[in-house]
């Protein structure tokens, strides 16, 4: 029957755009949907004389996309669609850490960064343990290498870079400074009392608002969070999904998980001495983003976070003024664990730092959030569709 065919096509393009609208008035709604069983509008979703079933498929058919399959039916008549939805993603710096304030791994600990590193600021891998930078390493201040520490790329300072590690060599690329160079072990290149400065600030006038996340940014998700509190401090396991908002602090006391593409943003402070890792049956290309524009971001008292991800600390107006936000310390027999990249913004003096002290064990496994997927939320739109013919 042409007309009921015709009326069938209707209804399934209807099924699609209330898909769509889901998606972009409640973020967090896709979570668990990915069982190809799931009926995401489960019941008789009945529209003008027929009804429709709609299957929604996460990061299908690559991590950020989603796939849509929506069959419509009128008395007997049925048409079935497939769309591509995609969403706008934003930008995170590329560099495994970026501090606009001082990087200070400590002693006593292994502390891996494998990526490239910026730094406003001075560099010091302490005297004691392995400090390994696998990558570049950018510092407006002066870069000091000690103990058995070592850059395997190249090191660029606008102050001196001081080499007294016993590692052979301390850097494996080229030594340029600023200032001077103290010290040999050097594979490549030294070169010393460069001009212009060979680092550029990057934390200076509008540059962050192009690299990082704005204050107007963190407000979006504020008013797309699928959870909210005041304050979080639970000594229950949970398992973190969607779009989370504290307008407090965060205390993570107790053995927690996170599955999906989670972001957690923060008013006050992190303070984390139980275990935050990826759920055993999370699917492929979970992440969480931990966004804690005000205070600071803390590891501490044997705590554990393993995450793929970021962890941003401060931010910016979008025109790049008013840098806010604390530090990042990872200290007390804590392990801190990023396979993505942590971000520090604050340039105010005594912010901005990230710190691995006695005792905390700092990893970074630079992976681009392509894929991991910081959504803007409400901005899913169709990109591709086609009719399904049996």
């Amino acid at each position: 029957n042409h007309k009921t065919s015709v009326q069938a096509r209707y209804i399934t393009e209807a099924g699609i755009h209330r898909t769509i609208g889901m998606l972009n008035s409640t973020p967090g709604w896709i979570a668990g949907l990915s069982d190809p069983t799931t009926n995401a509008f489960p019941g008789d979703n009945s529209f003008g004389n027929g009804t429709y079933v709609v299957k929604v498929f996460e990061d299908d058919p690559t991590p950020g996309k989603i796939r849509i399959n929506t069959t419509g039916d009128v008395n007997g008549s049925s048409s079935t669609f497939e769309a591509i939805v995609t969403p706008d993603e934003y930008s995170i710096l590329d560099y495994a850490t970026f501090d606009c304030g001082n990087f200070d791994l400590k002693v006593g600990e292994n502390n891996i960064i494998t990526g490239d590193v910026f730094v406003d600021g001075d560099l010091i891998l302490a005297d004691s343990g392995i400090q390994l930078i696998i990558g570049d390493v950018y510092a407006t201040g002066t870069i000091d290498i000690g103990g058995t520490s070592s850059i395997t790329g190249n090191a660029y300072a606008n102050g001196n870079i001081d080499l007294s590690s016993t590692a052979s060599p301390n850097i494996d690329g080229n030594a340029t400074a600023g200032g001077s160079v103290n010290g040999t072990a050097v594979s490549g290149t030294i070169s010393q009392g460069v001009t212009p400065a060979p680092v550029a600030d990057l934390c200076n006038g509008n540059n962050m608002a192009g690299i990082t996340i704005t204050s107007e940014d963190i407000q979006n998700f504020r008013d797309n969070a699928d959870y909210t509190f005041v304050n979080y401090e639970y000594t229950t396991a949970d398992n973190f999904t969607g779009i989370i908002y504290v307008s407090g602090d965060f205390e993570l006391l107790t053995d927690s998980t996170y599955s999906g593409n989670v972001v957690i943003v923060v008013d006050g402070s992190v303070d984390i001495t139980g275990s935050l890792t990826k759920h055993a049956s999370a699917p492929a290309g979970s992440s969480v983003v931990f966004i804690v524009p005000n205070g600071d971001f803390k590891v501490k008292g044997f705590g554990n976070v393993v995450i793929d991800g970021t962890v941003l600390v401060g931010t910016v107006d979008a025109d790049g003024s008013n840098p806010i936000g604390g530090n990042i310390d990872v200290t007390e027999n804590a392990n801190l664990t990023v396979n993505g990249n942590v971000i520090a913004v604050n340039t105010a003096v005594g912010k901005g730092n990230t710190d691995a002290g006695t005792g905390g064990i700092f990893t970074v496994n630079y992976q681009s959030l392509d894929g991991n997927d910081l959504i803007n939320p409400g901005t899913y739109a169709m990109t591709q569709w086609r009719e399904i013919r049996n």
